[in-house]
């Protein structure tokens, strides 16, 4: 009952919250003018999920671009970078430093997918096009769910919003709703794995038959929808099963030919490590491939797509049981952070293996962890040995004293000596 409570009143907040963004007067002028201000999208949908959304979304009927901006300049700071997509950009005068803006916008209908990727759309707005027809242009009855600030009251299109969150389910709004937008078969995997939903049966069969176009898609977009299935779905294992079945998994990564997945680990990685999901997703691919497929399929950062590949690298090559000296040289040539990800994919195992703590044990030994910390550096040998001699004298008194467990000077340059045939 506590539970109830609180979660009402934190529904109640939100609501207040819009409220006191659009302070009285500009929703009074708003209210005179004949517009109507609704709350819209993934607030109103989490709402009715159980989750509180920090998403303030704003529509704003009975208004065209121009007429709305002139109203809203009144009253705080307008930036209309989307008003070609009927969307301003609003900070009240009343904001402090830092805060985020408000999305505002007027009703819209989307014409047609413009440019490569589908990044684009072609859209008409204004007063003229009603609340409904903004909301049949969504791509699933959930995400166009509308509530009325004022009144509380939520909009939905013959009540199969509520009903879908209801039952768990994602359904399309409309069949073409693919076609129009082929991101939308991600998104809908993605949100069945955000919320533990089921896609509903046609939904799913329009999936299916639309898969191919999924490779039209720009690879940044694609990203986004990867990145929130892991970050934001408690169980990812949920979409990826969605993606194995809908044939999307193949038309985005025709390289994975083993679509047998630790799923339990992939569950259980913290969501903070990104590249550890794709690591383990792409496990069975060489480190190699694992970069490539990242940085050309989802246009993945040269971070996501080094550190996967060098878990992967780590994972397949080195194992549990890597000796000290092997630990260091790999943890010499890699990303700064590649070892933090390994140690969390075998806690996500349930393995009690910390590398990072073996490494600063070896540290507070006084054992050589980088050359930086070798007690012998390049200068004491460059009188004796020329070019790549130099570094491979360096990487081999490196093993020597990790094997060794020492770091003392003259004991390295006496072996040096020996190995090399020199004189200090």
């Amino acid at each position: 009952m506590k539970f109830f409570i609180d979660f009402q009143k934190k529904l109640n907040e939100s609501q207040t919250e819009v409220k006191i963004a659009l302070r009285s007067p500009l929703r009074k002028e708003i209210q005179q003018k004949n517009g109507k201000i609704y709350q819209i999208g993934g607030v109103v949908r989490d709402s009715l999920i159980g989750k509180i959304s920090k998403d303030l979304d704003i529509l704003i009927t009975g208004f065209d671009m121009n007429d709305l901006e002139d109203i809203l300049k009144k009253y705080g700071k307008v930036d209309v970078v989307g008003k070609s997509f009927g969307v301003i950009k609003f900070m009240p005068f009343h904001y402090k430093k830092g805060d985020e803006p408000l999305d505002i916008s007027v009703p819209r209908v989307d014409v047609k997918s413009t440019g490569e990727g589908h990044r684009d759309f072609e859209v008409k707005f204004g007063k003229d096009i009603s609340l409904k027809q903004d909301q049949l242009r969504r791509d699933f009855f959930m995400n166009a769910l509308a509530k009325d600030i004022e009144t509380g009251h939520i909009h939905d299109i013959e009540g199969k919003g509520k009903s879908d969150v209801s039952k768990q389910l994602v359904r399309m709004i409309s069949p073409k709703a693919f076609e129009d937008d082929p991101l939308r078969m991600l998104r809908a995997v993605q949100f069945a794995s955000r919320f533990g939903f089921k896609i509903e049966s046609e939904t799913l069969k329009e999936i299916k038959k639309n898969a191919d176009k999924i490779k039209t898609v720009s690879p940044d977009r694609l990203n986004e929808e990867f990145r929130k299935l892991f970050e934001k779905s408690e169980k990812p294992s949920i979409g990826i099963k969605y993606l194995i079945q809908t044939g999307l998994l193949s038309e985005i990564f025709p390289e994975l030919n083993n679509k047998r997945f630790d799923y339990k680990t992939i569950d259980n990685i913290d969501k903070k490590y990104y590249p550890s999901f794709f690591a383990i997703f792409f496990i069975s691919m060489k480190p190699e491939m694992v970069e490539q497929t990242i940085k050309e399929k989802i246009r993945g950062s040269n971070e996501l797509s080094q550190i996967a590949a060098e878990v992967v690298d780590f994972l397949k090559n080195y194992g549990t049981r890597v000796s000290n000296e092997k630990l260091i040289r790999f943890s010499m040539k890699i990303h700064r952070d590649t070892i933090d990800h390994i140690d969390k994919i075998y806690s996500a195992k349930g393995q009690k293996i910390n590398l990072n703590k073996r490494i600063d044990e070896l540290k507070k030994k006084g054992i050589p962890t980088n050359f930086e910390e070798l007690s012998v550096s390049g200068k004491d040998l460059m009188r004796k040995l020329k070019g790549p001699e130099i570094g491979q004298a360096l990487t081999y008194i490196m093993g020597f004293a990790i094997r060794k467990m020492t770091n003392d000077r003259k004991l390295l340059l006496k072996e040096l000596e020996r190995k090399f045939s020199l004189k200090f």
